[in-house]
């Protein structure tokens, strides 16, 4: 601040000879104390902003509920969901949907088609009263399907849910409740669950702990003749479920149990390694580069899927191409699956970090061969199997180890025995097996 009577001078100094011509040049003073300007002073407006929001009763009033909204809509903003939702598009942009002639979409009928519930299923389960004077949406459907007059959602889900844990629905044609699908082998127990799940909220946690502490689910699933020759396919739930992993799952698996697995939900999809020429086409110059790093070791749901050049570790596992919607995979068992879990380069590189931390573990062979069945299978061998897997490690040849494969898998070749031993244990029919 400027004492009074004081004289201030001001001096501009302008090194650039006839660069720099001012048309025009105010300064301004105020008698108001230079706290208001705060502690920094930006040449570029901060004066005029700061006088305009703090100092200027007009003005300040307005700011100070510019504020006040500002604060409300960043707070609104908190609260919308991440997850994308689907709305309907405005009534002047909809598409005229018109009857196929032969099914041929270049030659249509001049009638419009108007959105409707199926005939058969809107003659047992037609739409609220209050839906049918509404044009019908997406929405209006939605809640039809999850009306508690319509039973056919509940126990589809339900139905799917149960066969991911016993390997096979309570109707084994999860694709097709119709009357071309398999009658259900305990509908008054499928009844039972959809009502439950429905009335718990169709809350799947509820559904999930019903199930699975179950006396059902807990059975052993060891099997004697007579339970064999009255079951063989476990059709009445005579012993625990028992049936190979996924496809996905079986490469996850490996990944998790050797530490390697990447925990990270969601992005875009990776491309983990697979044998070389899959990918060549005529009509595309798409190539298929291995990841690397973390990407390397993403869940199998995240890998990349070409319809007409499926992975072929997860096509040997009845993963399906995705060229059809495939509800239920049918299970199958080929030696081309054990090639694949043996060989592929995922599936040693996944043995080869197993490795690695059995070695890292203890210094006695059989401690860390212990350590890698309890990393696999969560117990602790037997004295046999211990005894195998130890005779395995003083056969192995080392020079019959490929060095690169050694490098690609990130084991030194002192280590490669121990790459056998976490192999065979990465193999085991337990391992592949759900209990």
């Amino acid at each position: 601040m400027v004492p009074a009577n004081a004289v201030l001078k001001v001096r501009m100094t302008f090194p650039y000879k006839n660069h720099l011509i001012i048309n025009a040049f105010r300064m301004s003073v105020s008698n108001k104390s230079p706290d208001l300007l705060g502690p920094e002073i930006d040449p570029q407006g901060t004066l005029r902003d700061r006088f305009v929001k703090t100092i200027h009763p007009a003005t300040r009033a307005i700011n100070e509920q510019l504020k006040r909204l500002q604060d409300q809509l960043a707070d609104l903003r908190k609260e919308i969901p991440d997850t994308p939702i689907m709305r309907e598009l405005p009534a002047d942009r909809k598409r005229e949907t018109h009857v196929h002639l032969r099914g041929n979409f270049l030659d249509q009928a001049k009638e419009i088609v108007q959105p409707r519930i199926p005939v058969a299923f809107s003659t047992e389960h037609p739409l609220d009263a209050e839906e049918t004077e509404q044009p019908i949406d997406r929405a209006a459907v939605a809640r039809w399907l999850c009306s508690d007059n319509n039973p056919l959602t509940a126990r589809v889900m339900v139905n799917r849910v149960w066969a991911r844990l016993f390997g096979m629905g309570i109707v084994e044609t999860e694709e097709d409740f119709g009357s071309q699908g398999t009658y259900p082998s305990h509908p008054q127990l499928l009844d039972w669950l959809a009502v439950d799940y429905r009335r718990n909220g169709w809350s799947l946690k509820s559904l999930l702990k019903s199930i699975v502490l179950s006396a059902t689910y807990r059975q052993t699933a060891a099997v004697d003749e007579v339970r064999l020759r009255k079951d063989p396919r476990n059709r009445w739930l005579s012993r625990g479920p028992r049936f190979r992993l996924s496809a996905e799952t079986v490469r996850d698996q490996a990944l998790a149990s050797s530490g390697l697995l990447t925990d990270r939900i969601g992005g875009p999809s990776v491309f983990p390694p697979q044998p070389p020429g899959i990918w060549k086409s005529t009509y595309s110059d798409l190539k298929w580069n291995d990841a690397d790093g973390a990407d390397r070791y993403r869940r199998g749901v995240y890998t990349f899927l070409k319809r007409t050049s499926p992975h072929p570790a997860m096509l040997a596992f009845d993963a399906g191409s995705g060229e059809v919607c495939q509800i239920r995979r049918i299970r199958t068992n080929t030696p081309m699956q054990s090639l694949v879990t043996l060989n592929d380069k995922a599936f040693f590189e996944a043995a080869g970090a197993l490795a690695a931390k059995m070695v890292a573990s203890s210094e006695r062979l059989e401690d860390q061969i212990i350590h890698g069945f309890r990393r696999v299978l969560i117990r602790k061998p037997d004295a046999a199997e211990i005894e195998r897997l130890v005779q395995l490690y003083q056969a192995v040849d080392e020079d019959l180890v490929d060095e690169q494969l050694l490098s690609s898998a990130g084991v030194q070749q002192g280590d490669s025995a121990m790459i056998a031993v976490a192999n065979v244990i990465l193999n085991l029919d337990e391992t592949l097996m759900k209990p």
